[in-house]
């Protein structure tokens, strides 16, 4: 094994660990919740019942009261210092309790508000995290496969159609592990070209083993899923899977369904955000790009889908080689995406 591929499994454990260092993460701060949620729960019912026996106890000595006036008046007495006590002691248990209420009450809100800056700040930690290696794991094992004599920083680093075609010819001579690479590297010269050629904004995201290739965001589009083939000859061929045609309204629902699921592997903090927006907005009315990369013209054709409409070209096809050479658009909505795509966001009454 050499030195670089040992490194790659090293990214990968630290990778994989991540989602579940975040999930564990989590339930703590819901089991502390839950715990929270219990000594109020007790604390109430505690306050009920001191209010009873207080209400008891004041009853009790105000009907010694009633004996004693009446005593008095036929020339005896009666002690009631023994309901006085009783009282006086109910009435201190009810103080206390209040008192803890209001502690428990206060301490609550102070942890509230350090566990949900945590929480934040960790998805946001994870998220990042998970990108960078994702990004170094797949510029290492491409340079592994490839023994390109170069630092490998990134697909902008090598040229994206040199590293393509190094991928492809190593998969030729080398079946099995390295077959996963090519979409791997597909997969960041897509994420190139939306951003460099179409201006979208990625969305923090931990990609799953089985689901979306990778979430943008762009003006008036609050969340948009990309997919990436490498496809010789550069057909748009989309598969079927389980929960349907893959861009499929279906198949947007069956992944957000995941990644919202806690006990699901598909599961992070960053993803159940994007699943949330998802079934807010709706699964149909998300649009998916596929950016379609062909490694023998060296050229990458992004097309558009929305709901059950048909895919439509976006521009034209886009040359591997001129990837990173020029900087990525402004924040405004490339014309492709503004206005005038059936059904998109901007149209949905």
């Amino acid at each position: 094994m050499t030195r670089i591929y040992a490194d790659v499994e090293a990214l990968k454990a630290l990778r994989a660990a991540l989602p579940d260092f975040a999930r564990r993460q989590y339930e703590a701060i819901e089991q502390a919740e839950a715990e929270i949620a219990r000594t109020q729960q007790r604390l109430e019912e505690a306050e009920q019942k001191a209010r009873y026996e207080v209400e008891c106890a004041r009853a009790a000595l105000e009907s010694c009261y009633y004996q004693a006036m009446m005593a008095a008046q036929q020339g005896y007495s009666v002690d009631c210092s023994g309901y006085e006590y009783a009282l006086r002691q109910a009435e201190e248990r009810l103080v206390r309790i209040l008192e803890w209420q209001n502690r428990v009450r206060q301490e609550a809100e102070s942890f509230r508000a350090v566990a949900y800056a945590y929480r934040d700040r960790l998805a946001d930690a994870i998220s990042n995290a998970t990108a960078y290696l994702d990004r170094r794991i797949t510029a290492l094992e491409a340079y592994h496969a490839t023994r390109l004599q170069a630092t490998a920083v990134g697909v902008a680093a090598t040229g994206a159609l040199g590293l393509m075609g190094g991928v492809i010819a190593a998969i030729r001579q080398n079946r099995g592990e390295l077959a996963r690479l090519k979409g791997a590297v597909g997969e960041e010269i897509a994420a190139q070209i939306l951003s460099e050629k179409f201006g979208l904004t990625p969305l923090p995201f931990d990609q799953p083993k089985h689901g979306f290739d990778r979430v943008f965001t762009a003006p008036g589009i609050p969340v948009l899923v990309a997919e990436a083939k490498v496809r010789s000859g550069g057909a748009l061929d989309l598969g079927q899977t389980q929960a349907g045609e893959q861009a499929s309204p279906e198949w947007i629902a069956a992944h957000a369904q995941r990644m919202a699921d806690r006990e699901s592997a598909a599961w992070s903090p960053a993803n159940e955000r994007i699943a949330r927006l998802i079934q807010e907005i709706g699964p149909e009315n998300v649009p998916v790009v596929t950016v379609v990369i062909d490694p023998q013209s060296g050229q990458g054709q992004a097309y558009l889908r929305q709901g059950e409409t048909d895919w439509q070209p976006l521009g034209g096809s886009t040359s591997l080689d001129s990837l990173g050479s020029a900087p990525p658009p402004g924040p405004s909505a490339p014309p492709e995406f503004k206005e005038g795509f059936g059904g998109g966001p901007e149209r949905r009454g």
